[in-house]
């Protein structure tokens, strides 16, 4: 005997619909969170009293702005800029049309490309810095440094998922 599967009820998809949304809201808010982090904080070399960001130098407490820099960390403050800009944008979007679930598949397809696009600026800002970077002795990467990889880590998931549930709704 086949069990035929019940068709889903206007409230069940609407249920889906704004669990789907959320969970990409919730995805970009935390992208954007580390993003700003990683982009405004000085750790990203640390030793036992200097802490080196994008922005500033901090040496036993005492903080100067980074203004003449090397092309290579002008290089990194930029692709971390695009990937905080696509995961505000998508994050205040996705905010909005949470409140239409009929939209739903929008949202994912602007999830998509939006997260692909934080993703890849990450992961490159990351990069340039890691290959770039004169590492000596005594010196290790600091808590900005690792959350810019997480950020382009959870950008891409979530830019997968998006791309798997559009999918499936097409």
């Amino acid at each position: 005997m086949d069990v035929e599967e019940a068709p889903l009820t206007g409230l069940q998809k609407s249920k889906g619909s704004k669990t789907t949304i959320f969970a990409v809201v919730l995805a970009s808010v935390i992208v954007l969170i580390f993003g700003i982090i990683s982009l405004s904080t000085p750790t990203w070399v640390v030793s036992a009293d200097v802490q080196v960001g994008l922005w500033k130098l901090c040496y036993e407490g005492s903080c100067q702005q980074l203004t003449d820099v090397l092309p290579y960390l002008t290089t990194v403050r930029g692709f971390l800029v695009i990937s905080v800009c696509a995961s505000s944008i998508l994050a205040f979007f996705a905010f909005i049309l949470m409140f239409f679930p009929s939209r739903e598949n929008l949202v994912l397809q602007v999830g998509v490309l939006l997260f692909t696009i934080a993703a890849i600026s990450s992961i490159v800002a990351a990069s340039v810095f890691t290959a770039e970077y004169p590492m000596k002795v005594g010196l290790s990467f600091g808590y900005s440094y690792i959350l810019v990889w997480v950020e382009g880590i959870v950008s891409f998931i979530s830019g997968a998922a998006s791309l798997m549930s559009s999918m499936k709704h097409s």
